[in-house]
């Protein structure tokens, strides 16, 4: 076959391509680890196009194994990724387990929840709320923070005796919090009860109980007063004065009423043997004589201006009706009699049956006689 070096002839003509040649050359290179091909194909292209061919083949050798190396690195870093992704999916199942336990275990630690007849929860332990800060400024008065501060302490059983001092502290300032805090970072208090008895000595009136017995002494009820208002006020009084004994305070309670309700419940003083009868019994008494205020009876009331021209029988039944009412008055005014003669003598005096005292009403007496 005749060699040749491009696809222009001797003459210098180009030639035309020749299919059937393309097709064996192609056929050639396809099998070019026969050496006979290979020296076939080295004839028919020539010398210099052969050159050019094998710097080619080279060209494509040397990429290929660039490829081939950059295929096998990213195929490494593939399976590091593969094998990052199934540690990461291992680490996610140990985590929703431990999650899962632990939710587990927090169920089973808290108490358990007692539905009402009507299947709804219970409500919450009530909150108590915080007392105001203590500043010895009259409010809130020593008195009502102490009293709240003990609530308070006694009702959080969750902190231990540090956190409580540290909760007594934090409600407290100016001069109290002064004098507490260098004993509290110095260590000198143990409990909460002791920051609370140190605060006492330095703020609770020492004369706290006489104040309260010249108040209680000098109570009165008031006529337009309500009768819970003036109760709250004497019991208030007679706990702070230290006034605890049954019989002395319904004593007391009967000297401090109103007129009204002391004459009232005088006649039925043998029912009532205790000081809460005592102000159930008054409270009823109360409210009769409010509801009487309010709707005053027929009897009471001032009768209209007739015409002078009135019949005789009208005004003979006027004064019938009129003489029957004040008979009624004087019949709910009529005293008690005793037929002990000493009881009988006492209370023609109005005095008392146990101390023998005028002014004084005991109806419950230490030692009956």
């Amino acid at each position: 076959m005749e060699s040749r070096e491009s696809s222009t002839g001797h003459d210098g003509h180009e030639q035309t391509p020749d299919p059937q040649r393309g097709q064996y050359v192609l056929d050639l290179i396809q099998n070019i680890e026969n050496p006979d091909n290979l020296k076939e194909l080295k004839t028919m292209m020539g010398n210099r196009s052969w050159d050019n061919f094998l710097s080619m083949l080279m060209d494509l050798h040397q990429a290929h194994q660039n490829t081939t190396a950059e295929m096998e690195e990213l195929q490494i870093t593939i399976e590091a990724s593969r094998d990052e992704c199934r540690t990461l999916k291992a680490k996610n199942l140990e985590l929703q387990k431990d999650l899962t336990d632990l939710q587990q275990i927090t169920r089973n630690s808290e108490p358990p929840s007692h539905s009402s007849s009507n299947g709804e929860a219970t409500k919450s332990k009530l909150k108590i709320p915080d007392p105001p800060i203590f500043l010895n400024d009259g409010n809130p008065t020593w008195e009502d923070w102490h009293t709240d501060m003990k609530i308070k302490l006694d009702t959080d059983t969750n902190k231990n005796e540090k956190e409580k001092m540290g909760y007594v502290l934090s409600r407290t300032g100016g001069n109290p919090r002064a004098l507490i805090q260098t004993k509290y970072h110095g260590g000198e208090y143990s409990t909460a009860e002791a920051i609370l008895e140190d605060l006492e000595e330095s703020y609770n009136d020492p004369n706290q109980k006489v104040k309260a017995r010249t108040l209680y002494r000098n109570l009165r009820m008031n006529d337009n007063e309500r009768l819970e208002n003036f109760l709250s006020k004497f019991i208030a009084y007679a706990a702070r004065a230290g006034i605890t004994d049954d019989a002395t305070n319904s004593d007391d309670l009967l000297d401090k009423v109103t007129k009204s309700l002391r004459e009232g419940v005088r006649p039925c003083l043998d029912m009532v043997p205790t000081f809460n009868a005592l102000r159930k019994k008054l409270g009823l008494i109360f409210w009769d004589i409010e509801a009487e205020k309010k709707h005053p009876s027929r009897t009471n009331q001032t009768p209209s201006s007739k015409p002078s021209s009135s019949t005789p029988s009208r005004d003979a039944s006027r004064s019938s009706s009129t003489n029957n009412t004040t008979a009624k008055e004087n019949k709910g005014k009529e005293k008690l009699t005793y037929s002990d003669k000493r009881k009988a003598e006492l209370s023609a005096k109005g005095a008392c049956f146990n101390c023998e005292q005028a002014g004084q009403w005991r109806k419950i007496v230490q030692k009956r006689m």
